[in-house]
């Protein structure tokens, strides 16, 4: 069984200390200290990911070359990252330069098969996608499979 590499190495940094091996995630559950289960949703229009929402986070689960990753994003990130797939500001025109995804904390590029996602204050977060990841991730937000994740209650995360 693998475990989940979480993504979101700060911009040429180190990477947080509550990402080390001891916090990896396994396989369907993304549990960090103190967190509850994620109900994740998947869509036949993006069949290598899986998606989910907790604790004010969206989630994306995916494997790529037989390792499982994860990106989270606040509601917000996410939000304004959906907004710019689907008005085309994120489209298929992606290249080395920089593109504005939010108004102020948001940009993208895609650099030698992978889509770099910087965010935070001083753009200071980045996420690395592969570009066949990031395809599946556009069309499912295109297609609005993923519009209604599943929002997680108190009874929902009682063992």
């Amino acid at each position: 069984m693998s475990s989940v590499v979480r993504l979101g190495r700060p911009v040429g940094g180190a990477w947080p200390a509550h990402l080390t091996a001891a916090h990896q995630l396994s396989p369907h559950v993304a549990r960090p200290p103190g967190e509850t289960a994620v109900p994740w949703r998947t869509t036949p229009v993006a069949p290598a990911l899986a998606f989910g929402r907790q604790a004010g986070d969206v989630l994306v689960r995916y494997e790529f070359a037989g390792t499982e990753n994860e990106i989270r994003l606040s509601a917000a990130l996410w939000r304004d990252l959906t907004g710019a797939i689907r008005d085309g500001r994120l489209g298929g025109g992606l290249g080395d330069e920089w593109t504005a995804w939010t108004p102020t904390v948001g940009l993208a590029a895609l650099r030698e098969g992978h889509v770099h996602l910087r965010h935070g204050p001083g753009n200071q977060v980045e996420e690395r996608l592969p570009e066949s990841v990031w395809q599946q991730l556009a069309a499912a937000v295109r297609s609005r499979a993923v519009d209604e994740l599943p929002v997680i209650t108190s009874a929902e995360a009682a063992p």
